[in-house]
């Protein structure tokens, strides 16, 4: 579902592509490199920022009634969706769009 609808809800533009790119990376995978290559103030601010995207996460999570341990893999899933997205991307730019039982649903226009 993602990869055949994200790139479209970007209207087909790179630059909203890489714009979202740098939002996902800046805002869920950044934390994550500084706790766990980082030293002192880096360290402790990401771990800071992890916690808090983890602790705003966690409703979520328990209202599908999840352990609140899920919500540390937040990060994991932003670099899913992130790889769905240029998925989505490079199947337009491909021609064949996101396909779905066989049907290219938003193919590129020649």
């Amino acid at each position: 579902m993602i990869a055949r609808n994200a790139f479209s809800q970007l209207r087909h533009s790179t630059l909203l592509l890489v714009g979202t790119s740098a939002g996902l990376l800046l805002t869920y995978v950044v934390p994550v490199g500084l706790v766990l290559f980082g030293t002192g103030w880096p360290r402790l601010l990401g771990g800071i920022a992890w916690m808090l995207m983890s602790a705003s996460y966690a409703p979520m999570v328990r209202f599908y009634q999840r352990s609140w341990l899920w919500s540390v893999f937040l990060p994991f899933v932003a670099l899913f969706y992130l790889e769905c997205t240029f998925h989505s991307a490079l199947a337009y730019w491909r021609g064949a769009g996101g396909e779905w039982k066989g049907r290219a649903q938003d193919r590129a226009v020649s």
